[in-house]
């Protein structure tokens, strides 16, 4: 009985009301339908349906408030206790003892096995297919969404991998994603998402390791739609893109439209690079809109290259009129900066640099 209450996350002795609601909660939570028929759903549906009918109008759920044990009241007597232990109490201590052994031995058996196993290389499955990995700048993934194979027979991979032995949690059909897909690193999610017959479909995540969103990215029939984002480790917004490379079109219709614009909004031009400033939420981020690489010598380590859509800097209001403060990434770091917008020449200076906003 014991085990059927853990199944169901109940105390021993739980009323029937709490078997019940328990038993309803569970259910809905593992029904491998709502699961995509995940082996490991199918097997912990039967666990509760098991624990449930073993609990459900048993013998101990007399009453809603639990089970009730009779309880005696020791009799008043007494005892010598020069008197010797009677050899039926003695026998009865002797089992005792030998029944605790017993059970020690079970135990530190069973505990030497789990750390045998333990120590044993995990069976992946990852081992016998033949996959690539998948990296881009806005799709980052250990198995790309070509088709698998078998690597004995090369013939499209069909079945589940588990978080447990290859990191990756997901059905393939065919050699083809479907369903939800998640990847580890050892056991932090890392990335998620859905896909339809290989295909990308609504929100994909990336995390870095330290559990920060590190990447945004909606598909809509594999071609990516709406504002991709990216994010470094402290959480900073570094890139942008809309639908498929159409970040400038975004942000061009943005600056055209809007009519409550700050006066520090715009698009800048200089000799080497260009960027447009807009406000997202309560910051301003300006966003390149060129490609361009900080400085020649690639042995350089301060050597940044932006792309179309990258954040060269972000910053906020501050109580002085016109003057911002905020963080500057053109190095390939966070530089504190102090930005002061010109009303007069149209200019904006960034630290000891000066850019002119196109009219």
């Amino acid at each position: 009985m014991k085990k059927h209450y853990k199944t169901l996350g109940l105390q021993e002795g739980a009323s029937q009301q709490e078997v019940q609601e328990a038993y309803d909660r569970l259910s809905k939570e593992l029904d491998p339908a709502n699961n995509d028929n995940q082996e490991f759903f199918i097997e912990e549906y039967k666990k509760v349906q098991e624990a449930y009918k073993a609990l459900h109008n048993s013998s101990i759920l007399a009453t809603d408030k639990g089970a009730k044990y009779p309880t005696k009241t020791p009799k008043k007597t007494t005892t010598d206790k020069t008197k010797a232990v009677s050899p039926q109490k003695n026998k009865i201590t002797k089992k005792t003892k030998l029944i605790f052994t017993v059970l020690g031995g079970i135990l530190a058996i069973g505990m030497g096995l789990y750390m045998f196993s333990a120590s044993q290389p995990k069976f992946s499955k990852l081992d016998g297919l033949v996959y690539e990995s998948q990296s881009t700048r806005w799709m980052n993934t250990d198995i790309s969404n070509n088709i698998i194979y078998v690597k004995d027979n090369m013939k499209p991979f069909s079945g589940t991998l588990s978080k447990i032995g290859d990191n990756y949690d997901g059905n393939f059909v065919d050699g083809k994603k479907n369903g939800l897909h998640k990847e580890y690193y050892y056991s932090a999610l890392v990335r998620e998402g859905r896909f339809e017959n290989g295909t990308p479909v609504g929100v994909h995540k990336n995390w870095y390791s330290n559990g920060q969103l590190q990447m945004e990215v909606t598909f809509s029939k594999g071609k990516r739609e709406g504002l991709s984002k990216k994010w470094s480790q402290e959480g900073d917004l570094l890139s942008l893109d809309f639908d498929q490379n159409k970040i400038l079109d975004y942000m061009t219709n943005y600056l055209n439209s809007s009519k409550t614009l700050n006066i520090v909004e715009g698009s800048y031009d200089e000799k080497k690079y260009k960027f447009s400033i807009i406000k997202i939420f309560d910051k301003y981020y300006a966003i390149m809109t060129n490609n361009f690489r900080n400085g020649n010598q690639d042995s350089n380590p301060q050597n940044k290259t932006f792309y179309i859509g990258d954040v060269k800097a972000i910053f906020s209001s501050t109580q002085e009129i016109n003057k911002y403060a905020g963080w500057d990434f053109s190095f390939g770091a966070k530089i504190p900066l102090n930005v002061e917008y010109n009303i007069i020449d149209n200019s904006i200076a960034i630290g000891v640099y000066t850019f002119f906003k196109k009219k």
